[in-house]
């Protein structure tokens, strides 16, 4: 339960959702590339993932002076 928590708080400081943004084009490329499969959409998924969750943290922690001043939700969240 608590593992779960600490999950979703991590997931909603990281804001995954423009994973989405970078995943939706990479399985259109593979598509129209004639290689789509459910292990390359299932591999590039945890690949645009973690790397748009380490950008976002590092983000994150670059920004958290400027964040108390201007977003202090996000430095909240985050804490």
């Amino acid at each position: 339960m608590r593992r779960l928590r600490l999950v979703r708080t991590f997931l909603q400081c990281a804001s995954c959702r423009f994973s989405a943004l970078y995943f939706i084009p990479f399985c259109g490329g593979l598509a129209a590339a004639g290689r789509l499969r459910p292990s390359t959409a299932l591999l590039g998924a945890a690949f645009w993932l973690t790397l748009t969750l380490a950008i976002e943290v590092t983000n994150r922690l670059a920004d958290r002076v400027e964040d108390e001043i201007n977003r202090p939700e996000r430095t909240a969240l985050c804490a």
